[in-house]
């Protein structure tokens, strides 16, 4: 997954957007290790499993903790976290393209 995120990712102004497929849940995982590579972006790491996505966010740009409780206003989704790290978990298609919609329009 690592290998290949480059290929793999969108970058949105200050953000560096990767959808992951994995049958173990690594969102987190991989969005620490690139936060750690990629140092002047916010790393937003997605991942499907089911009908709902996990989504990791990390990065030192601003409060990511407030910018996920923000982007889940109005979407079946629960966000949290802290300033430097945080993370969502969105129910449906819909409401995660909403989510992505939102995202571009931030940043």
């Amino acid at each position: 997954i690592l290998k290949s995120y480059k290929s793999k990712r969108k970058v949105f102004g200050k953000v560096v957007f990767v959808e992951i497929k994995s049958k173990y849940p690594l969102n987190s995982t991989i969005a620490s290790i690139l936060a750690n590579k990629i140092k002047d972006k916010i790393i937003i790491i997605s991942q499907k499993a089911g009908n709902k996505y996990r989504i990791s966010l990390r990065g030192k740009l601003l409060d990511l903790n407030k910018l996920v409780r923000d982007l889940s206003k109005d979407l079946n989704a629960v966000a949290g976290g802290h300033k430097e790290a945080a993370g969502m978990r969105i129910r449906g298609k819909k409401d995660y393209e909403k989510f992505l919609e939102r995202i571009k329009s931030v940043f």
